[in-house]
């Protein structure tokens, strides 16, 4: 058993918040567009302004 403490990206030494809002930017885009892809016909009838 590992005795390591898990990576936490908010304890990395120098790390910037503009960073971290872009990393959730490139996140959420990517959400979306797997969910454009992978959406049933159902999910495809959501509002998109209640996927926001």
């Amino acid at each position: 058993m590992s005795t390591m403490n898990p990576f936490n990206a908010t304890s990395l030494a120098g790390s910037s918040s503009k960073e971290l809002i872009d990393l959730e930017i490139i996140i959420l885009n990517w959400a979306k567009q797997i969910f454009d892809v992978t959406k049933t016909k159902t999910e495809a009838k959501i509002n998109k302004k209640f996927l926001q």
